[in-house]
């Protein structure tokens, strides 16, 4: 339903539910519950490997392994590194009993878990998503360059060659250089006809 996360209301979802039961999937709006997920053997194995000895949530969705847990804090919001993904605040994710799309359904691996009875992260595991996050944040790839939007200030990363391309008809259209969201001219036709 459209907004519902905004007009969230416990009785509202109970009548849905006792109207049409078993016709509804279900998802944790996350924020300080996290979900981690593995996305390939090798991930799921790895991720059972490192919290076997950690009662906590886990459930099989079509593809993936879940690991739900609570943290800290509200600020972690999603990192994707080998075939693992670390979802938090701003993101669902699809619990059981739900049914995907494909047919598959959902299922839990552990005892249901009341969202509030869910297992803290452990705290050396938290500090290193942060850490790995933060030092995500600043990685740019060797062939990107920076440059600041003359409008938002925001830093940008374009591709070196095309950067210059810009760069030039920036400057003949004797204009500052912003992001293509505060842009009021285009650069396109110029750019298509410049060689190279």
């Amino acid at each position: 339903m459209k907004g519902w996360n905004q007009k969230y209301s416990f009785n509202r979802i109970e009548k849905f539910l006792k109207l049409n039961p078993g016709n509804y999937n279900f998802g944790i709006l996350l924020g300080d519950v996290i979900d981690i997920e593995g996305d390939s053997s090798d991930a799921n194995a790895f991720l059972q490997e490192l919290f076997k000895d950690i009662p906590h949530a886990i459930y099989k969705s079509s593809k993936s392994t879940h690991h739900l847990f609570r943290m800290g804090s509200q600020t972690f919001t999603r990192i994707i590194c080998n075939t693992i993904e670390f979802r938090g605040h701003g993101h669902q994710s699809v619990v059981p009993p739900s049914i995907h799309e494909d047919g598959t359904k959902y299922n839990w691996v552990s005892k249901k878990y009341h969202v509030n009875d869910l297992t803290f992260l452990p705290k050396d595991l938290e500090i290193k998503i942060k850490r790995f996050k933060s030092r995500n944040l600043n990685f740019t790839k060797p062939h990107s360059k920076k440059i600041l939007c003359a409008e938002c200030r925001q830093v940008c990363f374009v591709n070196k060659r095309r950067l210059l391309l810009e760069i030039d008809v920036v400057k003949s259209m004797d204009k500052k250089w912003m992001c293509h969201k505060c842009r009021p001219y285009d650069t396109r036709p110029q750019l298509t006809s410049s060689p190279g």
